[in-house]
């Protein structure tokens, strides 16, 4: 990779180690949203808040391509010219480490 600093330390702490409590802090929050949601839905009477309004609209019948069954339908060398081959993503996993491993 790069030789670049690690970036900023809250508290000296890792930044790996600060990940996982952000990923922890937003799965929270991604759960209470949508509690949150759940209640707005299901009390149309009551929608508005102090900064705040709802707007709930349902979403029409959506089509969606599905590459895996026209691949399977007409083949890969078929489809191949017009298949986008994509650069490999990072994709950083953050787990908490097992206590016996601490």
């Amino acid at each position: 990779m790069t030789d670049k600093p690690i970036p900023f330390r809250k508290d000296n702490r890792h930044p790996v180690d600060e990940m996982g409590e952000i990923k922890e802090q937003l799965d929270a929050l991604e759960a209470r949203y949508q509690e949150l949601r759940r209640w707005v839905i299901e009390h149309p009477n009551d929608r508005t808040g102090a900064a705040y309004t709802a707007i709930v609209k349902l979403a029409g019948p959506t089509s969606r391509f599905d590459a895996k069954a026209a691949i399977r339908y007409f083949g890969t060398r078929t489809l191949e010219p017009f298949i986008r081959k994509i650069d490999q993503v990072p994709n950083v996993k953050i787990r908490p480490k097992s206590s016996s491993s601490r």
